[in-house]
């Protein structure tokens, strides 16, 4: 059991050294002449149907802000999971009675 929470721990303190750690290198990067640490990515809004199937607009694309790092810093989610998922799901406003 001890041997189980020590080596509970030991991930959890190398998670939050690496946060730490990239949490540096971003800002870092930010105070140097090239802001290269952050990027723009288009993505998609999407809707739920009736039918339930599912409406994507690729008319019109939003250009969203994201940080060139593993974690999410300073607001913003990082670039490696924004381009992954570039359509972005958001519920339909009800229509007013």
């Amino acid at each position: 059991m001890r041997t189980i929470r020590r080596g509970f721990l030991v991930v959890v303190a190398l998670l939050a050294l690496a946060y730490l750690a990239d949490d540096l290198t971003v800002r870092y990067r930010l105070t140097r002449a090239r802001a290269e640490a952050v990027d723009e990515v288009s993505m998609y809004y999407a809707t739920r149907l009736k039918n339930r199937s599912i409406e994507i607009f690729y008319d019109r694309p939003v250009t969203e802000s994201c940080v060139r790092a593993l974690f999410p810093h300073l607001g913003l989610a990082p670039c490696w999971y924004l381009r992954r998922q570039p359509v972005k799901l958001v519920r339909a406003i009800p229509p007013l009675a």
